[in-house]
């Protein structure tokens, strides 16, 4: 019984345990029903067979009804996670097996009539350390009980008891006066059962320390002898049974007695131990020899490649199954050395080695894999269970080895790893979500792109398709999904802990399996760069067509400059004669030559601004402070300032820095945006015209900047105009050319820094001007570069 049941569990760990529930298991399932149903046939005395699940429910059960294998219906499959036996087996060593004491039969956690006296062995099953289930197999024991009363003789002074290793009194006086089979004697016998070792526990510890003896108490002689298998020597388990028989005497007769029954107990018992040997020696091989033709039948017709090999390692014996797997005949296998006809030479010693260590050691091994070389050279990948068997009288020992073909399962298993390998070094971010968009898979590309690591991503629901994404978007998407199982675009994802936004493209598809979705796939490619490039290329073409726009202007105000200037020099000069000539007139003949000639300064600065613009000289760049320059650019507005009856607040750093540019232009950009400044304040009372001027220096990627600004708190620029002011000949005055904020921003272009207006509320206009300390270091194309942001805005 105990090989018996250690071949089930070896066959049912070969498979996978946690299918044997869904529908994938339902082929397992069927495999080892008929495994267990042939077995079954050849074992008359088994009741059940059971496949018990770790939780305590029945998988499989399979009753033996008159030789005959009966699979009981799964709505029928009964919960014994509470019986005895199910507690005791999750504490037991998975090399162990639990021997149920006598019992009788238990039908849906009631007793089974007629009573059917039963001994239970129950074997757990472990995948590495964790407990799957457990294996157990009824032993009907009426056939054992009906040689014990057959066997046994009664009077009023001699009883027998039959006791188990647990003190259970299987057989006592009281249920042996009434061997009845009807249901109310044998009720009657289950109420009077007693647990030996409560009554009589210093007997029982008696009788559990040696093989036989006599104990004499309360005027009983007990005589006993211990019945204990060779297999429950080998692995030093306690007696099985206990026979014990007791004779009631006076204790004057005592004395008597014992020398008799002294001689009489040697002679039984050597007698009885000389018999019980060679019987049971006799039983040994019997049931080996049962077992190992039942053994036999049940690799014959087994879906397993099967083959046994003695000492010297030739094939005893083949299966069908391994016939056809390796497509040799049975008289090329047969009497043949295993490893020189089935084994690649390089893998022999190694094969070779694992079952010299099954010989010796008699033991078996489970998942060895190794090649099998087939008839026409070409090789499987098979899993094998090394099994040892002992010798049989005159027959040698023998190892048995079963195994499973998982070529294609090896296979297929190194294809999915080449195409994990190609998906986890794509260079496109990868995602795998279940239908509610829980994440079950994401490649290192995605993580990379995410910044997140796995834990983070793995069994969480994809933020790409629920926060990330525009919900009006994400409609779309998913409508589509419905529609055509794909759907592409480009998209701009929002970031969860950023302003920033990320452009990818996007591939989306439903994985279907029967109409229903299994999973969805999302295919990423971070499109950022290509965007920024995009950007760059039509930032490019607009400058080239403004330049060549502004070089036409120029051009024009070049020549018309020119064309004018002349003349307007010639008409000053001669205002100012006629002025000086006039001079000692009347006044009103001096006021009209004096606005003339401030008419004519008006025209004069029209065509410096026209020439300035369309011709930008070089720049002419040293060091210097720019406290100074902000306060030699306000000394030169000084009229106007006092005229204007603006309040000027100046906050500049007290250690200001110096700055490498052209003084010149560096004040006449200064005095343009100061202009504007005051003329915007003319909207506002006199008394509370305001202007602030701020300068300070920032560091922005190891590069240095010195941020000026100026605020107004007049009339606040309109947001339509923010991005036309800068072009030449654009003005919202009533006088004015509009190149003076142009010339602003290309003599600020000319420092590689940049000019921005932002409108104030609830009044006033606020610039603000970034230019480099050096501009000669810095490199626009470096990598290294970036401007603030306000600068980046502008370019």
């Amino acid at each position: 019984m105990i090989n018996d049941i250690e071949l089930i569990t070896s066959y049912i760990s070969d498979h996978k345990l946690k299918k044997i529930n869904s529908s994938s298991g339902t082929s397992i399932k069927n495999r080892i029903i008929s495994f267990v149903s042939k077995l079954i046939k050849t074992r008359q005395f088994y009741d059940q067979v059971r496949f018990i699940s770790s939780d305590g429910m029945e998988l499989i059960r399979i009753n033996n009804k008159q030789g005959s294998p009966i699979v009981v219906e799964e709505k029928k499959l009964q919960d014994k996670s509470n019986r005895y036996y199910f507690k005791a087996v999750k504490y037991i060593s998975k090399n162990s097996a639990y021997i149920s004491p006598l019992d009788w039969n238990m039908e849906g956690g009631k007793l089974e009539y007629p009573l059917k006296a039963t001994i239970r062995i129950v074997k757990p099953i472990y995948q590495n350390t964790q407990f799957m289930g457990a294996v157990a197999i009824n032993y009907h024991a009426h056939s054992l009980i009906n040689q014990l009363y057959g066997k046994a003789t009664y009077s009023q002074n001699n009883k027998i008891f039959l006791i188990n290793n647990s003190g259970y009194s299987a057989i006592s006086p009281v249920s042996l006066t009434s061997p009845s089979t009807d249901k109310t004697s044998q009720s009657k016998l289950i109420q009077t059962k007693a647990y030996f070792n409560q009554e009589k526990p210093k007997l029982w510890q008696t009788m559990l320390k040696k093989n036989s003896g006599h104990y004499y108490n309360e005027n009983l002689l007990y005589t006993y002898s211990q019945i204990n298998p060779p297999l429950f020597q080998r692995h030093k388990i306690p007696p099985l049974w206990i026979v014990s028989s007791t004779i009631k005497i006076n204790y004057s007769q005592l004395w008597y007695l014992i020398p008799l029954y002294t001689v009489i107990g040697i002679l039984v018992f050597f007698a009885s131990s000389l018999f019980a040997y060679f019987h049971q020696k006799n039983r040994q091989i019997q049931t080996l020899h049962q077992y190992a033709e039942s053994y036999r039948q049940v690799l014959k017709k087994i879906q397993l490649a099967a083959i046994t090999i003695n000492q010297n390692g030739d094939i005893e014996f083949c299966n069908d199954f391994f016939l056809s797997l390796t497509r040799f005949s049975k008289d090329q296998l047969v009497s043949k050395s295993f490893m020189k006809v089935c084994i690649p030479e390089k893998l022999r010693h190694q094969l070779q080695n694992k079952i010299n260590q099954a010989f010796f050691q008699q033991q078996s091994f489970r998942h060895y894999t190794t090649l099998l070389k087939c008839s026409d050279e070409s090789v499987k990948i098979v899993n094998w269970t090394i099994t040892y068997s002992p010798a049989l009288t005159h027959h040698s020992h023998s190892v048995t080895l079963v195994g499973e073909d998982i070529t294609a399962q090896v296979i297929n298993e190194d294809q999915l790893l080449r195409l994990s390998h190609v998906v986890d070094q794509s260079p496109f971010g990868v995602i795998l979500t279940d239908p509610k968009g829980i994440v079950v898979y994401a490649n290192d590309t995605y993580m990379k792109m995410a910044e997140k690591l796995a834990v983070d991503v793995i069994n969480k629901p994809a933020q790409l398709l629920n926060s990330e994404l525009d919900p009006d978007l994400k409609e779309i998407i998913f409508q589509d999904l419905h529609e055509n199982q794909h759907w592409t675009g480009e998209v701009k994802l929002n970031k969860t802990h950023s302003t920033q936004h990320q452009w990818v493209r996007l591939a989306i598809s439903t994985i279907k399996e029967q109409d229903q979705v299994l999973y969805i796939a999302v295919l990423l490619q971070d499109i950022n760069e290509e965007k920024r490039l995009a950007k760059q290329v039509q930032q490019e073409s607009q400058k080239r067509q403004t330049s060549e726009k502004l070089a036409a202007i120029g051009q024009a105000s070049t020549t018309i400059a020119h064309d004018l200037r002349n003349p307007l020099c010639s008409i000053k000069m001669a205002l100012q004669m006629s002025q000086h000539h006039y001079a000692k007139q009347e006044n009103k003949s001096n006021e009209l030559f004096s606005i003339a000639l401030e008419q004519i300064s008006y025209m004069e600065k029209t065509l410096d601004d026209l020439l300035s613009f369309s011709r930008p000289e070089k720049l002419t760049s040293e060091w210097t402070s720019i406290k100074q320059i902000i306060e030699s650019t306000l000394s030169c507005q000084h009229k106007l300032i006092k005229e204007s009856h603006v309040v000027i607040t100046l906050n500049i750093e007290n250690n200001s820095p110096h700055i490498f540019a052209d003084t010149t232009k560096l004040r006449r950009i200064l005095q343009n945006l100061l202009v504007n400044a005051i003329q915007a304040t003319y909207i506002l009372p006199i008394t509370k015209r305001n202007i602030t001027i701020k300068a300070k220096k920032q560091v922005n990627n190891s590069n240095q900047f010195l941020q000026i600004v100026i605020e107004n708190n007049g009339e606040t620029i309109n947001k339509a105009d923010l991005n036309k002011v800068f072009q030449p000949f654009y003005t919202t005055k009533n006088k004015g050319t509009g190149l003076g904020l142009a010339i602003v921003n290309q003599l600020t272009l000319q420092h590689q820094g940049s000019i921005t207006l932002e409108p104030m509320q609830p009044l006033g206009t606020r610039a603000i001007l970034y230019l480099p300390i050096d501009y000669t270091r810095v490199n626009k194309q470096s990598s290294n570069y970036e401007l603030p942001e306000a600068i980046a805005m502008e370019q």
